[in-house]
């Protein structure tokens, strides 16, 4: 088998990490709906605030990469053709039996926002603006990330782009090492 073609693997590992800092950074939007303002620091707004914004979060990484069941399910056909020797029906053969049966409390489920640690924001001063700024960085990273990938994609490894993480954007790194805990 091909380095390029054991790549499905990592991919896997690659995506389902940019989807966890997705989930670390839990919240943002694109700025125009929730009227919140921009120069409001994560301390400063209510909880219920904090919530919609993660809210509109996940709302905008769906409408940018698709679910997270969508992704997962098409990295497991990824995964699935790959094995098959590059075989791009056993690729949709698998995505389509995951997104018609999805593994129960899998890691395909929603980002959690009901989940997010409210008490992480004390003393935080990073600003609404400044997490709608990562989040959009993010979503343009994913976007870049995922767009090539199909399971068309598995019958040509050399086709297939190898994905290199490298960091998270400026925009988030200068978030995390403000309020690390966020």
């Amino acid at each position: 088998m091909s380095h390029k073609m054991i790549m499905g693997d990592s991919k896997v590992v690659w995506v389902a990490s940019l989807l966890c800092a997705a989930a670390w950074i839990g919240c943002g939007d694109d700025g125009d709906g929730d009227g919140l303002d921009g120069n409001l620091t994560v301390a400063e707004i209510s909880d219920e605030d904090f919530v919609g914004l993660c809210e509109e979060a996940q709302a905008d990484l769906t409408a940018a990469v698709g679910s997270p069941q969508e992704i997962g399910c098409l990295l497991e056909g990824i995964f699935a053709g790959a094995l098959a020797g590059g075989d791009p029906a056993a690729c949709e053969s698998a995505r389509t039996a995951c997104l018609a049966d999805p593994p129960a409390d899998s890691e395909f489920s929603a980002l959690g926002c009901d989940e997010a640690d409210l008490g992480s924001r004390e003393g935080c001063d990073v600003t609404v603006a400044e997490i709608r700024s990562c989040l959009a960085d993010l979503n343009a990273l994913f976007s870049d990330v995922l767009e090539p990938l199909s399971c068309d994609s598995v019958s040509d490894p050399e086709a297939t782009p190898d994905i290199d993480i490298g960091e998270l954007p400026e925009s988030c790194a200068a978030l995390e090492r403000r309020c690390p805990d966020l």
